[in-house]
């Protein structure tokens, strides 16, 4: 669209096309907006959907001011819930792709809708206009069509006037709302986001209950830890925390009063449901139907977060609430036991149950979310490079972008025509190529032979010595060794190659190890001549100084192509025994 934009050729009707299976009217209209003014700028989309996850934050602390009050206890009580909300696995989100942008906008409208009805009760006009935050949410992604069952439960908990007339209105508004989307509208009917496919999820629900049942409760407890097996232990504890909380406030649940906590919580449960029964494998689509341990993909996290929220919340309310109630009973006609089996303490207990929960989120969430960060934030540099090279890049590459590398490459044309995205700058990111990210194009033993699978491999963070870093084991295999190729790199001028070279720590102590030698070569398709720019051996078993990682940095001014492939070679030193050979996070920066 913004293509379309800076083209003339843009139709307002646009905003209104489906995309796959939501009709995200509100987020394209504002993604369009950010995106004319900012020449396309993703970073501060992400920053923008950023802001937009805080003011949730804040509206739903709102919220808890409104019922219960923010004195100190309270807000200590709510620490864990910022450390939740803000804990490094759901802030990767925010370096994936444009659905960060979207998810704040959706949990955003829902707010809003439920707390206008919530202010309905005595006014029709709060009352229209939760109607038509409804249709913001609906229009603001996939997942805001929930919000009318939410309000629909929202609005059979409260009291309020003509109560009977606004759950028809509210009723018709939402039967025509899906009209309008799903008929008047059109939408797709083959493939993995259409009617088609949801047909198919529900028929498996239906044959298999008990197992969509178990994947649900995995999804639930995937707020804790993201570990299939562990996440369903987790998602049955939550379970039985809400339970619990429900029957030890069942005389005082005060379903009027906190009715839009219900709302929020109904809503949290749909969409976690929805997710689970569109992704966790189906009759015709994504894998095994009989799966029972099953969690979200990271790019849902921000749509599942809601449920142990709202269930803390309540709880935490509950609890004030009875103890509030408790201290107008006469404390000298206590007995122990009707200590122990007083509400006030059993809600405190599991208050104290969900903090624990939060903080083992916040923990295990902990380091996977920074390693899921980087590696994102590094996969992104990757797909930056391939887009700034879209003409020389293979297709098989720039279907890390998009499945039709001929669309990418024909979108990149006219974002550099009108300078838009990585082509606004001057001196456009990348500053680096990282290697670790890019697939080899070639891989080969001595004589252009079979590279046996086990020579070849990645580590994510490999500890030789006293550092770690991403590294590739290429293991010499023949007496000339292997070669790995990567082909159409782009030597920009000032280029330097950094790398680091390393034999694994498991083979030090190996007398039939006689060490590899690493060579790096760039070759120039065009001239067909190829340059040795570096050649290095390693024999630590005979040679303490050779241990440990070995860090280099080669200048490539001499280097006259300007698009070259590099070949990075091992090869055995003598024999090939225990030649496990490192290469660590080799890069081209300029």
């Amino acid at each position: 669209m913004t293509i379309e934009w800076y083209d003339g050729t843009f139709e307002y009707s646009s905003i209104f096309e489906p995309q796959n299976d939501s009709r995200p009217v509100i987020t394209n209209a504002l993604m369009l907006l950010v995106s004319v003014i900012t020449t396309l700028n993703i970073k501060t989309m992400f920053f923008v959907g950023y802001i937009l996850f805080l003011v949730c934050i804040l509206f739903i602390f709102y919220f808890v001011k409104k019922d219960s009050g923010l004195d100190l206890p309270t807000l200590v009580l709510l620490t864990p819930i910022m450390f939740y909300t803000l804990n490094p696995y759901y802030l990767s989100r925010f370096v994936s792709n444009l659905g960060a942008f979207a998810c704040p906008i959706l949990i955003l409208a829902v707010l809003a809708s439920l707390y206008l009805l919530h202010k309905s009760k005595e006014s029709n006009g709060y009352f229209l206009c939760s109607i038509g935050m409804g249709v913001v949410c609906t229009l603001s992604g996939a997942a805001g069509l929930t919000i009318w069952f939410a309000g629909f439960v929202q609005l059979v908990l409260q009291k309020m006037h003509k109560k009977l007339e606004k759950i028809i209105i509210w009723t018709i508004s939402a039967a025509t709302t899906f009209y309008v989307y799903f008929v008047l509208l059109g939408f797709q009917t083959e493939g993995l986001h259409s009617t088609g496919a949801y047909n198919s999820f529900i028929e498996t629900t239906l044959h298999y209950p008990l197992n969509k049942f178990l994947c649900f409760m995995g999804t639930v407890g995937a707020e804790i830890i993201h570990d299939s097996q562990i996440a369903l232990f987790f998602g049955l504890i939550i379970l039985a925390i809400t339970i619990a909380l429900l029957y030890v406030n069942r005389e005082s649940l005060q379903l009027d009063r906190y009715s839009k906590w219900y709302g929020l919580l109904t809503f949290g449960i749909l969409t976690s449901l929805e997710v689970t029964l569109t992704r966790s494998g189906a009759l015709e689509y994504l894998g095994s139907p009989e799966t029972i341990f099953y969690i979200p993909a990271p790019r849902h996290s921000l749509v599942i977060f809601l449920p142990i929220l709202c269930i803390y919340i309540l709880a935490i309310i509950y609890l004030k609430e009875s103890v509030a109630q408790e201290r107008t009973v006469d404390r000298k006609s206590y007995r122990f036991k009707s200590f122990l089996q007083a509400r006030e303490h059993k809600n405190l207990f599991l208050v104290g149950i969900i903090f624990t929960l939060l903080v083992c989120s916040v923990v295990l969430h902990g380091m996977p979310g920074i390693t899921l960060g980087e590696a994102t934030h590094d996969q992104q540099l990757t797909n930056q490079y391939y887009l700034l090279n879209y003409a020389n890049v293979p297709d098989e590459k720039m279907k890390t972008l998009h499945p039709i590398p001929d669309r990418v490459k024909s979108q990149a044309v006219k974002l550099e025509q009108h300078n838009l995205s990585i082509f606004a700058s001057t001196d456009p990111e990348p500053h680096r190529v990282r290697v670790y990210w890019l697939e080899p194009d070639t891989k080969f033993a001595s004589g252009g032979g079979i590279l046996e699978a086990s020579n070849y491999r990645k580590h994510t963070n490999l500890r030789i010595g006293s550092e770690s870093m991403p590294a590739i084991f290429e293991h010499p295999q023949g007496p000339t060794g292997t070669t790995i190729v990567y082909e159409n790199i782009d030597i920009r001028e000032g280029s330097h190659l950094e790398f680091s070279i390393g034999i694994d720590e498991g083979v030090w102590d190996k007398p039939e190890s006689d060490g590899v030698t690493f060579e790096i070569h760039l070759h120039d398709p065009i001239a067909n001549t190829t340059q040795e720019v570096f050649s290095y051996t390693l024999d630590p078993a005979h040679a303490e100084g050779d241990r440990g990682w070995h860090y280099f940095a080669i200048p490539l001014e001499e280097c006259s192509a300007g698009n070259v492939s590099v070949q990075f070679i091992t090869r055995p030193n003598g024999n090939a025994a225990y030649d496990w050979a490192w290469w660590g996070d080799p890069k081209i920066v300029w």
